[in-house]
């Protein structure tokens, strides 16, 4: 790593040296190597850059459950946002710390970066995704104000497909919020087609989510007919595929099959089944998400459901059957990701040097460094202090 630094300071062009520290910021966050993340961060001058790249730490120790680290990076990340003069890019990069809070589950930390967003429909679209997480916590008092505050916002927005984009965010809002005849009122003033399409089909996924399965495939069916009159090709292809991938996440899953079946282009037919798969692996449905992932002719789409299944495998601590999923994977970067993934969860379970003979089996460097970035944190929780330094040392 300290060779990739040395060669993007040697990097005349300013935006590109301030997009190679930031990738090198965010690799080395992904491989627990926070510090030398944050040094690397802090040499970057590009504000907008800059606050990308700190915001990526601050993801990285939520995800590893550090909140007050990740609180005070977020802070950090605000700083370097408030210096960026382009109100658009500014607007841009606030938003962004702002759905990484939300994911982080600091949803007051998020909702008061929203408000210091200065364009419409950025902040419209922010506290719509803020609103949907409140409501999937349980939060639906918090989420219906949320909701409430980013209509208001909403409707001043001038640019009907920004416009359009913010209405679905909080349509979905309203629909995790229970509030379904609220949902479907807000969809309805959608012009733009395909917004209009995914709010409605986020709507028809709460119902069944609520067990109102019936009026979930009403809705569907509705859609269904309406994709039928559809004369451009590519345009139904694409409609039929998102139809069926809302069944797969409302739990349809036989319906979402049928649906895909009457896909006729080959590659929409292959993204279907791939996000299918996927649904099943999310479910825990492992069996039934490798049968359909078989059913994929595309290579690129079967890597990319095999990759997903391996990953949640491993997540789950079926590390046997992940590496059998992952064997399965024919692309190089997949299949490297995969393996990363699983070295993650044997260092979890505590089995080092199992981890370790996979992390030897990854290709990709990235991958690689993540890998045993992982393995050195549980060998020195596990008080394995020299060996987690000998690990660390391997990290390129």
């Amino acid at each position: 790593m300290d060779d990739a630094l040395k060669t993007a300071e040697c990097v005349e062009d300013t935006d590109e040296k301030a997009g190679t520290l930031s990738y090198i910021a965010q690799v080395q966050a992904q491989a627990g190597l926070l510090d030398d993340a944050l040094k690397a961060a802090e040499r970057i001058e590009d504000v907008d850059h800059k606050a990308h790249a700190i915001r990526c730490i601050g993801a990285a120790l939520a995800e590893a459950e550090l909140l007050d680290d990740a609180r005070k990076m977020f802070a950090i990340a605000l700083k370097a946002a408030e210096n960026i003069e382009d109100v658009d890019h500014k607007a841009s990069a606030l938003g962004s710390i702002a759905f990484a809070q939300e994911e982080a589950g600091l949803l007051a930390d998020a909702l008061k970066t929203a408000e210091r967003i200065e364009v419409a429909d950025v902040k419209a679209s922010a506290l719509g995704f803020i609103a949907a997480t409140q409501a999937k916590l349980g939060l639906v008092d918090d989420a219906l104000k949320t909701v409430t505050n980013a209509l208001k916002i909403a409707e001043r927005v001038e640019s009907a497909s920004k416009k359009a984009t913010a209405l679905c965010n909080i349509a979905m809002a309203q629909a995790e919020a229970g509030r379904m005849d609220d949902a479907l009122k807000t969809a309805e003033r959608i012009e733009d087609a395909d917004n209009k399409a995914s709010a409605l089909g986020a709507i028809a996924v709460a119902h069944a989510k609520l067990g109102l399965v019936d009026d979930a495939r009403e809705m569907f069916a509705s859609r269904l007919k309406t994709t039928a009159s559809i004369e451009d090709a590519d345009t139904k292809a694409s409609a039929l595929r998102d139809i069926a991938e809302e069944q797969a996440e409302a739990g349809l899953i036989d319906d979402a099959l049928k649906t895909t079946a009457s896909i006729e282009d080959a590659d929409t037919k292959a993204s279907a089944l791939r996000d299918i798969a996927e649904e099943q692996a999310e479910e825990g449905l492992m069996v039934n998400a490798l049968k359909s992932a078989e059913r994929i002719e595309d290579a690129d789409n079967k890597a990319s459901a095999l990759y997903h299944i391996a990953r949640l495998q491993a997540e789950a601590g079926l590390v046997d059957d992940a590496l059998k999923s992952a064997e399965r994977i024919e692309d190089a970067f997949l299949k490297a990701s995969a393996l990363g993934t699983i070295a993650w969860a044997q260092a979890e379970a505590g089995l080092l040097d199992d981890a370790l003979n996979t992390a030897e089996r990854i290709d990709d460097a990235r991958d690689k460094a993540w890998a045993l970035g992982n393995i050195a944190e549980a060998q020195a929780k596990a008080g394995l202090v020299d060996d987690a330094l000998k690990t660390a040392a391997r990290i390129e």
